[in-house]
């Protein structure tokens, strides 16, 4: 029995510096939030999505660039806190997906202080550079730059915003689409 305990204790303690080990610190609540300073920390987000989070340096995305680039960050209920530090060279590439940004849809967050420069995003419908479908989410001091292309619903900011609240963020990006498109926010579905 003493066996059995010890040997449990020693896989909790593995899987927790494995979660650890994929951050630069912190433990994922409001008090601590998961540390991310570099692309493969802000790629390991997506697994965490009702965490929060603090960027903690300049991210440089260059890794994720080929084919269709980045994998828009799925279904994230959480906070991530860019604290000023920028997101460079997001390459979006999925013409034919929706809900793409570098986050894909949110329910519930709280992003802010997110830094994009020069975004390169394309999807097709709910197509944002932060968010591309956002749903009773906060985004707060944001910006980007760049261009994002879709079809319907198509932001400099966020794609498609049902119930949610923009404050103090603003975008300098070209937005090109087809129906419901806007230097901010594609469509406002409240």
């Amino acid at each position: 029995y003493h066996f059995l305990l010890v040997a449990l204790c020693g896989l909790l303690c593995l899987l927790v510096s494995t979660v650890n080990a994929q951050f630069a610190g912190g433990d994922g609540t409001a008090e601590y939030p998961y540390l991310v300073e570099n692309a493969d920390q802000l790629n390991y987000v997506r697994d965490f999505p009702d965490a929060f989070f603090r960027q903690i340096d300049n991210i440089d995305l260059s890794d994720y660039s080929s084919g269709e680039g980045w994998e828009p960050i799925k279904d994230f209920t959480g906070t991530y806190i860019g604290s000023g530090y920028s997101i460079t060279n997001l390459i979006i590439n999925r013409p034919s997906s929706n809900n793409i940004g570098l986050f894909g849809d949110t329910a519930g967050a709280t992003l802010g202080g997110i830094r994009l420069i020069d975004v390169s995003i394309e999807g097709k419908n709910n197509t944002g550079s932060i968010i591309g479908f956002s749903e009773e989410s906060t985004l707060v001091l944001c910006y980007a730059t760049g261009s994002v292309q879709g079809q319907d619903n198509v932001g400099g900011l966020i794609g498609l915003l049902d119930q949610g609240e923009i404050v103090k963020s603003y975008a300098l990006t070209n937005v090109l689409g087809i129906s419901n498109i806007g230097g901010i926010v594609g469509m406002n579905d409240d």
